[in-house]
């Protein structure tokens, strides 16, 4: 196992700053300093080389492999987000260009994007936060929120030029003027939603602090920049149009849109009990929905690889231990999903032992690492006085020791909520959505 410190990171910094570490010739390190990933890619290129050139020393008969790689899945979660990043903001334009029919004011409106998304790094630099899933999330969900107000404010500029007849610059003044105290608020109330997260306590706030702080930053600078560099852009470059009215709603795909609108709004407001009828049966039918929604604390990520978590009797033996195993291990390699498995045993504890499943890649198989998860377990089923534990990785976090759903029992003897532990444990396998349901204490 290969654990980095950030004692090792600060030496390979000075070895690089030094000229000793051969990365780049051509790069003066004293003035660009290496960053956190290009050391981390480096401590991986040199550990997986090494590797390479120790198997190659090895008998023909022993192989060397990498067992568990956690910098794959993390590189292709940071790639996925930043594609996402990309296609989320040029998707935004084009539905933007879809409506307002304009170059000019589909690109002074998408240039909220990259400025709201940069401005926000100034909050992760003095925030001490990194680009991780979590504020990448968040950048990637405020692409679809940060053009909102620069499209407000446009709109409303181009209203004025086309149907006011104002010029470019008087109307960036007055329009953006006029729709100040709506944008204010419609910013203010997204704000709410999002800053609340920053300040949750507990187990949440390790992972959602950064989301809620990065998602409410960038939205706020979308704000400054609607009545900014919205307004200036659209006077520069914007051009005066008389006799006509918003040409680009004149399309016959908004004729229909408006004159189907149009009749409904009519309808309404000449049914105002049925409507209000409509509306309050939709919100009572929440209630029985909710019943079908299912329940989770942190959805699973389908990483191609299990970890089994097994617990024979106390006392038992660690060649026993061992016999298990390795028995179960060739059980579970029989599963046509499973790549390889790797059994070990920890020090200290002989009746304890784990089992690391590697899966056939995801876009290699049909069956989810939930089904296979379901099929692992009905092969540890088969095995005596056996207590398992089928760990599915999350991206955020979770382990042997995590359980989503925790019962405490509290006593002054032992034995006694001992025995309770495995009746409520008995009890609670039956019920449908538990798994894995199991006492942590063992009187054998």
């Amino acid at each position: 196992e290969v654990i980095v410190d950030p004692d090792s990171i600060d030496a390979l910094r000075k070895l690089a700053e030094q000229g000793t570490l051969d990365l780049d010739p051509d790069r003066d390190y004293a003035k660009t300093p290496i960053t956190l990933d290009e050391v981390l890619d480096t401590i991986d290129a040199r550990i997986k080389k090494r590797l390479d050139a120790l198997s190659k020393t090895l008998p023909e008969d022993v192989k060397l492999r990498i067992i568990k790689d956690q910098s794959v899945f993390i590189n292709a979660s940071i790639d996925s987000l930043e594609e996402h990043l990309l296609f989320g903001s040029v998707l935004a334009s084009l539905v933007v260009m879809l409506f307002i029919r304009d170059l000019r004011s589909v690109l002074i409106a998408s240039i909220a994007i990259p400025t709201s998304i940069i401005a926000t790094f100034t909050l992760l630099k003095s925030m001490d936060f990194t680009l991780n899933n979590m504020t990448l999330l968040a950048l990637t969900l405020a692409v679809g929120i940060v053009i909102d107000d620069a499209i407000v404010v446009l709109e409303n500029i181009v209203r004025y030029i086309q149907e006011k007849a104002y010029s470019p610059y008087q109307a960036a003044i007055d329009a953006t003027r006029e729709i100040t105290l709506a944008v204010v608020a419609t910013t203010l109330s997204l704000v709410i939603i999002f800053l609340p997260i920053a300040f949750m306590n507990g187990y949440a706030r390790r992972y959602v602090n950064q989301f809620g702080w990065t998602m409410a930053f960038s939205i706020l600078v979308s704000m400054l920049i609607s009545f900014t560099l919205t307004p200036m852009l659209s006077s520069r470059f914007l051009k005066s149009t008389t006799g006509s009215s918003h040409g680009h709603k004149n399309a016959r795909f908004f004729e229909r849109i408006e004159v189907t609108y149009s009749r409904l709004l009519d309808w309404a407001l000449g049914h105002r009990g049925q409507v209000m009828g409509i509306a309050f049966g939709i919100f009572l039918l929440t209630f029985p929905l909710n019943a079908f929604v299912g329940r989770d604390w942190i959805p699973p990520d389908d990483q191609s690889e299990l970890t089994m978590s097994l617990n024979l009797p106390e006392g038992t033996s660690i060649t026993e231990t061992q016999r298990m195993t390795q028995a179960l291990s060739d059980e579970v390699g029989k599963i046509k999903e499973v790549k390889f498995v790797n059994p070990y045993i920890h020090e200290g504890i002989m009746s304890h032992s784990h089992l690391y499943v590697r899966l056939v890649d995801v876009r290699e198989r049909k069956r989810s690492n939930m089904q296979v998860a379901q099929d692992i377990r009905q092969v540890s089923a088969t095995v005596p006085n056996l207590r398992y534990k089928v760990v599915v990785p999350s991206a955020l976090g979770g382990g042997e020791t995590f359980f989503p759903i925790r019962a405490v029992i509290l006593g002054p003897d032992l034995r006694k909520a001992a025995d309770l532990a495995k009746e409520l444990a008995n009890r609670m396998r039956p019920v449908k959505g538990l798994m894995d349901v199991e006492p942590t204490i063992s009187l054998n």
